[in-house]
């Protein structure tokens, strides 16, 4: 029997409750809320609202199987802006796998997210439209970051404890990822699929199996940039990142092998960071940059922080760059009022996704929704396959539950290849549940898959350029190879 799903305000059954969450408040009681808010699903909301309302899920915590759902209305925060793949009085039915979908739609990366977003969802439409998985349909609930780590965990908490989500994709900073991970989905059980995440402090991470990603780890692309940095003829350097996992992480990646070339004296290199909105950091920070006069800033940040930085930075007469993926985007041509500045730019980001496959996805892309696929877009409908093909495995009349997930995720890095698509999904389908022993080797629209022991893929490093005259990013071509070959490319950051 289908159980009601209620997205948006439910105005007759909380009289004139409120659901705008404060992301800063999560509560177990109303007792822990402040004036004038009560708690609902977890979550501090304003207004007079039923406690009761939606119902706890029982269980044990690591079981977060969708079969297991009780009877009731589940209310959602208005931050959770779309269910995709099923009607909302279907959610809870029996033959549906119900995942999550966190990425951020406002904030600092509030342009990134959607693109992200809407390439996992295509990917569950071809899913669904193929039938699904031994009789079971799959569902998206999307739910916006705000590009904050409380945010991330408070939306992450209400999907695993409320809507008992068994995986998640995302979320797509680094920070958050972590902070998600530590904080509710390894101490529930749960799976993680970043599309995006590339902090190496993930690699590590003490998981039990349950954090993937779908994107190399920063410990490559610092190695590329600190490669690009020996290679060219750059005395005096600089680097300057946003103070959180991934600006302290790919700054950390990038220290490490100017170190080890003994080129991280006093004299020739600078390392400062800045908080987030914290204008008087970088205005401190580009004084002391006119002082070191450096032949070359790298600049990790994210698309906000980063007009921000390289608008001062044009102001104060500095022109020569080496970004990294968070600012890869053309708004920056929009926002930054230095053109020459943004023209000497060198960038380093993930490789581009290239070849038949990925030129597939990208039709099907456009198609659906009248824009071209952006960053870690390939990654995310990667994520999305990946996640299907673990539910398919999982042997019939097994509950869904992250752990049971986690284990077939091993069983997609080897094998006869499968191809994204819909074309090869049943196909892959067939061979996972045909044998409980047998594996496919997927091959992504970003490219091949082969996860390792920590649950991650390898890949190249690009770099990258704006061109001021179109008003796009252009591709280089690969600048450091997975193999650690560099491999110079067109011109320099000079």
């Amino acid at each position: 029997m289908a159980r009601p799903l209620l997205l948006g305000l439910l105005a007759a059954a909380l009289a004139g409750c409120s659901l705008l969450t404060d992301f800063g408040d999560e509560c177990s009681g109303a007792g822990e809320c402040g004036a004038g808010l009560a708690c609902v699903q977890g979550l501090c909301v304003a207004g007079e609202a039923r406690e009761d309302l939606g119902g706890g899920m029982g269980g044990a915590p690591g079981d977060a199987g969708v079969d297991a759902a009780p009877p009731g209305v589940l209310v959602l925060p208005e931050t959770c802006d779309s269910l995709r793949g099923v009607a909302p009085e279907d959610a809870f039915d029996d033959d549906v796998v119900l995942l999550g979908l966190l990425m951020p739609s406002t904030g600092a990366l509030g342009e990134v997210g959607p693109p992200i977003r809407d390439a996992a969802f295509l990917a569950l439409d071809e899913i669904n439209q193929s039938g699904g998985a031994a009789g079971r349909r799959f569902a998206l609930l999307s739910c916006d970051t705000a590009t904050s780590v409380e945010a991330a965990t408070a939306m992450a908490r209400f999907m695993v404890e409320t809507a008992k989500v068994p995986a998640i994709i995302g979320p797509a900073a680094s920070s958050a990822t972590l902070a998600v991970a530590n904080q509710v989905a390894i101490p529930n059980g749960v799976v993680l699929v970043s599309p995006s995440s590339t902090s190496p402090a993930i690699t590590d991470l003490p998981d039990d199996g349950l954090v993937w990603r779908t994107a190399p780890s920063d410990a490559i692309q610092g190695a590329a940039i600190a490669a690009h940095l020996l290679a060219g003829d750059f005395e005096k350097v600089a680097v300057v990142n946003r103070d959180d996992t991934y600006g302290n992480g790919l700054r950390d990646a990038i220290q490490r092998d100017l170190c080890a070339a003994d080129r991280c004296g006093e004299a020739v290199y600078y390392s400062r960071s800045y908080g987030e909105d914290d204008v008087q950091g970088m205005s401190r920070i580009l004084f002391d940059l006119q002082d070191f006069e450096p032949d070359v800033v790298v600049l990790i940040a994210f698309v906000e922080d980063g007009i921000q930085f390289l608008s001062l930075a044009g102001d104060a007469g500095l022109n020569d760059f080496i970004l990294t993926d968070g600012t890869r985007d053309p708004a920056l041509l929009a926002m930054v009022e230095h053109p020459m500045l943004l023209a000497r730019v060198l960038g380093t980001a993930p490789a581009s996704p290239s070849g038949a496959l990925f030129e597939q996805f990208s039709l099907r892309y456009r198609n659906k929704w009248q824009k071209v696929p952006g960053v870690f877009n390939a990654q995310a409908y990667d994520a999305m396959y990946v996640l299907g093909y673990a539910v398919a495995g999982i042997p019939s009349g097994d509950a869904v539950t992250g752990a049971a997930i986690a284990r077939q995720l091993g069983r997609v890095s080897a094998g006869e290849a499968i191809e994204a698509g819909a074309d090869r999904w049943n196909r892959g389908v067939s061979i996972l549940q045909g044998d409980a022993e047998a594996t496919i080797d997927f091959v992504g629209a970003s490219g091949p898959l082969d996860f390792g022991p920590e649950g991650e893929a390898t890949g190249d490093i690009e770099a990258w350029r704006f061109n001021v005259e179109t008003g796009r990013v252009d591709t280089l071509g690969t600048l450091y190879t997975a193999d650690g070959e560099y491999m110079a490319p067109a011109g320099s950051a000079k």
